[in-house]
């Protein structure tokens, strides 16, 4: 087995509501092994690009990763963060943080690795990357990161390039945008442009085709697919996409109120026909089934996750007493395969 690329073992996570604190991951181990496409996969909600943002740093607002590892191309990068971010249960739940303690000991961990080895394709272009450099002046920036020697000629050149192979075109008119002036599909393929340039290690793609028209849904998923396997880069997928995670993934993990509830091989997971499935996953694909046919989808009522016990047992129709108590961790179901349901599937 190859070594992980990007890794995650027992991460929790809170973050600050106006009247309350909300704890958004619970113990998520995901491990995604260098060379392949791993999908993680949910419901908006979920906490898919939760454990993104607490790994990379990225959070809008303060930080609210409380415990956990994370190891991102051999190197670990949450060594240092209890001592700058704490929890505490008395007299109520609240966090402490030390923000400027807390963006040093990040900027130590990552080093030069983020956004040369490590390039993120974020959820919306249009308003994620800088609305002050036009397109080709952040192409050149991008790939000058992760090829120091080329001359700012030569790195002018390739931007163009860059430009032609996400299917632009009038190439030199686009590098003189700015990110506002283009439209959302054209957004995206910049913004993929901007995350390949480099020849990162891992790339990281957050919903890369919302807000897409089918058209373009299409034509995005192809020139991704075919861009990682080009380069040789690991993808990390965050979707909600099933029909994306299959084209794309080999592997996936999906979740469910912050929790990994089933994680294996795609085919295996995302098969309608194969069994043993947790039963939220079963419903997912139940319902795109019954979408593709026509049928309207049998919806549930989302209810919050209870504070003990299974975090889908309110919605669970093979929910017994024990779910409403104990919390299942994975199991194994297959090899490669596990679940977390005390019903095994």
């Amino acid at each position: 087995m190859s070594e992980a690329a990007f890794s995650t073992k027992g991460l929790n996570v809170y973050l600050e509501g106006r009247k309350y604190m909300r704890k958004i991951l619970s113990d998520v181990d995901i491990c995604v092994q260098a060379g392949r496409t791993f999908a993680l996969l949910g419901e908006s909600g979920s906490g898919k690009t939760c454990i993104v943002h607490s790994v990379l740093g990225v959070h809008q607002g303060l930080p609210g990763v409380v415990s956990g590892e994370a190891t991102v191309l051999g190197r670990e990068i949450l060594t240092e963060l209890p001592q700058y971010v704490k929890i505490t249960h008395t007299p109520q739940l609240s966090i402490k943080k030390d923000i400027l303690g807390w963006k040093k000991a990040q900027k130590r961990a990552w080093g030069e690795m983020l956004g040369k080895d490590v390039t993120l394709i974020p959820q919306d272009a249009s308003t994620s990357l800088s609305p002050f450099h036009p397109i080709g002046q952040m192409l050149i920036t991008s790939i000058r990161r992760g090829n120091p020697e080329l001359s700012k000629e030569e790195a002018q050149k390739e931007a163009l390039k860059w430009l032609s192979r996400v299917e632009m075109y009038d190439v030199e008119k686009v590098a003189h945008c700015y990110i506002h002036e283009l439209s959302g599909g054209m957004a995206q393929r910049a913004a993929i442009a901007l995350a390949l340039a480099p020849g990162p290690r891992l790339l990281i793609a957050d919903e890369p085709t919302t807000g897409l028209d089918a058209t373009l849904r299409i034509s995005i998923i192809a020139l991704l697919s075919a861009m990682v396997k080009e380069k040789g880069a690991t993808l990390l997928l965050v979707t909600h996409d099933l029909a994306a995670a299959r084209i794309l993934a080999t592997d996936v993990a999906v979740l469910y109120e912050g929790k990994v509830v089933e994680t294996g091989y795609v085919d295996e997971v995302l098969s309608w026909d194969h069994r043993p499935k947790h039963p939220y996953t079963a419903f997912l694909l139940e319902s795109e089934k019954k979408l593709i046919e026509g049928a309207s989808p049998r919806l549930a009522a989302k209810e919050p996750a209870p504070q003990v016990g299974c975090p889908y047992s309110p919605r669970c129709e093979k929910a017994t007493s024990r779910c409403l108590l104990e919390c299942p961790g994975l199991t194994d179901v297959a090899e490669g395969h596990q679940i977390a349901c005390f019903g095994g599937g």
